[in-house]
């Protein structure tokens, strides 16, 4: 995830998997999920994220549809 403003977040295919991989030593390197303590990684470590294999049930608003709120929140379609 970004945390610069400059930078715009990508939603992928839930078939993807998303693969990082530190290439130098030396360098700080440190990965943050869902905005929790930061992880240290080191040169050679691989992270992969994809889909989970179990589900979960999510509420659904009658008044608000899912990709307007996306797309409203992303500024898709803005200049």
């Amino acid at each position: 995830c970004p945390h610069m403003l400059t930078n715009r977040p990508i939603i992928v295919s839930d078939e993807a998997i998303v693969r990082i991989e530190v290439k130098f030593q030396g360098q700080e390197v440190a990965i943050t999920a869902d905005g929790q303590v930061g992880m240290p990684l080191q040169g050679g470590d691989v992270v992969e994220v994809r889909k989970a294999r179990n589900g979960t049930l999510l509420v659904k608003s009658p008044t608000k549809d899912y990709f307007e709120v996306l797309r409203t929140k992303l500024r898709w379609g803005e200049r």
